[in-house]
């Protein structure tokens, strides 16, 4: 069993990468999607002997849907979702193991980058928590195009993070001007959300520059699990209504949880006892649920039996569901 963790990639037997999506997981298959597979022609996505086509070039739950051959129905999200069958796995990358590699031995710009980012993280947290991702973690990297993908394996250490980058726009910097607005309208362009929502939930801690790259973190408890044997949830139908949500440090972790402090029904479906909290699968909430407040969603209403409990589940291929903050 491959004990891995949420943005860990897999090297297939078929010569192609697929990401890990969160930390549950089965003896037979992991849940996660294809990004990339082997080319026959020069992309800016290359190692020392192959290059790759990126397979999921924007975070749209169809495209991730569909870039991968091998599907399965989860009870625990009560969803049709992406699978890799551990058959396929050849290699499992580690970004964790990836920090240490470039700590000993930085070989381009980027890694050099890298390397003054993780001096910085390890004045407030430690390093055997950061993890390296995307591109830079498969050695496929672009330094004239690739950004620096971060992953903080704690959630204590994640809100120690979080706090740090905040008490310190010198070195991260937010996205302004131009950048700003390119991000904004690549989530809409995936999400169809609002713009206006896009841009309150833009925080620096998830996205922003350092030395004029782009950086992006994300953050996990670090805690691997079995789904095998996890709760059962059934689909009832798409819930409408107001929502206000406590903070919570759990909301950090992917999928992202949102607690719900009150909610007003609106229409579609409605829960004939109170709502717990709300799976994201969506991580332009995540401050929203970190931090606390109030929106407008539009969500999937699920039935747990065994504990005759509701949740609201967003980000899933089956429905379009959305959040509107509310000021």
């Amino acid at each position: 069993m491959y004990k891995v963790l949420d943005h860990y990639y897999l090297y297939l037997k078929n010569n192609c990468y697929a990401v890990v999506v969160g930390n549950t997981h089965s003896n037979s298959f992991i849940i996660g999607y294809v990004k990339y597979c082997g080319s026959s022609r020069e992309t800016i996505w290359c190692s020392k002997y192959d290059c790759y086509e990126r397979l999921v070039k924007y975070y749209d739950k169809r495209e991730v849907y569909n870039s991968t051959p091998w599907k399965t129905f989860i009870p625990n999200y009560g969803s049709e979702t992406p699978i890799i069958p551990i058959s396929m796995i050849s290699k499992v990358y580690d970004p964790r193991y990836r920090v240490k590699e470039i700590i000993e031995k930085p070989r381009d710009i980027l890694e050099k980058n890298c390397l003054e980012i993780l001096f910085e993280l390890c004045r407030n947290i430690r390093l055997d928590s950061i993890g390296l991702t995307g591109t830079l973690l498969i050695g496929i990297h672009n330094p004239k195009y690739s950004d620096i993908d971060l992953v903080i394996y704690d959630l204590k250490d994640s809100r120690d993070t979080i706090e740090f980058i905040v008490e310190n726009p010198s070195l991260f910097k937010s996205l302004s001007g131009d950048r700003l607005k390119n991000w904004c309208k690549r989530v809409f362009k995936v999400t169809n959300i609002d713009p206006k929502t896009i841009y309150k939930l833009y925080r620096v801690w998830r996205r922003g520059l350092f030395n004029d790259i782009e950086y992006s973190f994300i953050f996990n408890k670090g805690v691997f699990e079995y789904i095998d044997n996890g709760e059962k949830w059934v689909s009832i139908g798409v819930f409408e209504g107001f929502i206000e949500f406590e903070s919570s440090l759990d909301a950090l972790n992917y999928p992202s949880k949102g607690f719900i402090n009150k909610w007003v029904y609106r229409k579609g479906f409605k829960p004939r006892s109170d709502l717990e909290y709300v799976l994201s699968f969506e991580t332009l909430f995540t401050p929203l649920f970190y931090e606390g407040g109030k929106c407008i969603t539009r969500s999937l209403l699920q039935y747990n039996p065994l504990k005759d409990t509701y949740r609201l589940l967003i980000g899933v291929y089956e429905q379009h569901t959305y959040i509107e903050l509310i000021d």
